[in-house]
């Protein structure tokens, strides 16, 4: 699989020019169709969120400080996409077909999550309270390859993605999307609702504990597919030509397998967030 995904990539610079993007960014820019022009943005903001986290962690819920680097550039049909507030992180991929309302993509990879080194590494010989460690420092690393399609209607966006992992063969995730956007004198006010499917194998990744992994504080469990929810409103102003103010709050909902797993203390995520961004 890693062969045929490097031959996919090598494929993609050299094959010759129009792209959607993530309903993220599509959706606070109140685009009405796909972006056909090559060329890009980059930007940094400086800005304050709150997170209520669901997955037990050593890091606390609360206030944090952020530094937020975004950006996306098309060329010709090949993309890359990295959208402050991104529902699926960073994304690679080449442009199928579109047409004024439509556009389909191919997704070479669509990177979220958190990867640590060792953790493949067999933890059963190790005491409770460096398995415990262990677990808390688990792998979340999801590289998903797909695709994606996008449909514009006035001010409504829909999306669908279908993506498996290529990382570690670690299932497979698929959402559906529902955007609108709101115009407001200078305000674009905006408010996206998605629902999230993930396969056995993926929640078994993200939320099962295994035998050899189990403790007293997380016990054996095994889930199976799971569908989450998330709904999310937000807001942007352009202050200057270059600055921009962006306030978006987000709320998830967890599915049953996901909130009795040992690795979550709560059936939901709470995530709000305000920035200015200089954009180049």
């Amino acid at each position: 699989m890693k062969q045929l995904y490097l031959v996919f990539m090598a494929v993609l610079l050299i094959t010759n020019n129009v792209i959607a993007a993530d309903i993220a960014a599509d959706i606070r820019n109140a685009a009405a169709g796909p972006d056909v022009s090559n060329g890009g943005y980059f930007e940094v903001g400086l800005g304050f969120q709150y997170v209520e986290r669901s997955f037990v962690s050593a890091e606390d819920d609360g206030v944090y400080g952020t530094l937020d680097v975004a950006g996306a550039y098309r060329y010709n049909r090949l993309f890359v996409e990295l959208s402050q507030g991104t529902l699926d992180g960073l994304n690679l991929g080449y442009h199928l077909w579109s047409n004024n309302n439509w556009s389909v993509d191919l997704l070479g990879a669509s990177i979220n999550g958190i990867f640590n080194v060792g953790n493949d590494d067999d933890i059963s010989a190790l005491s409770e309270a460096q398995r415990n460690e262990a677990i808390l420092d688990r792998d979340a690393f999801y590289n998903g390859a797909g695709f994606r399609a996008t449909a514009y209607f006035g001010n409504n966006i829909l999306q669908y993605r279908l993506v498996t992992d290529i990382h570690d063969n670690n299932g497979v995730v698929s959402t559906l999307r529902l955007g609108r956007s709101w115009q407001l004198r200078n305000w674009n006010l905006h408010g996206v609702v998605s629902a999230d499917y993930a396969s056995a194998k993926t929640s078994q990744y993200l939320y099962s504990v295994t035998q050899n992994e189990a403790t007293a504080r997380f016990p054996e469990y095994d889930v199976g597919s799971t569908m989450s929810y998330i709904a999310e409103v937000g807001l942007t102003y352009p202050i200057s030509e270059h600055f921009v103010f962006r306030s978006t709050a987000r709320y998830t909902q967890l599915s049953n397998g996901e909130q009795n797993s040992p690795l979550t203390d709560s059936g939901d995520r709470t995530y709000i967030g305000t920035s200015i961004h200089y954009v180049f």
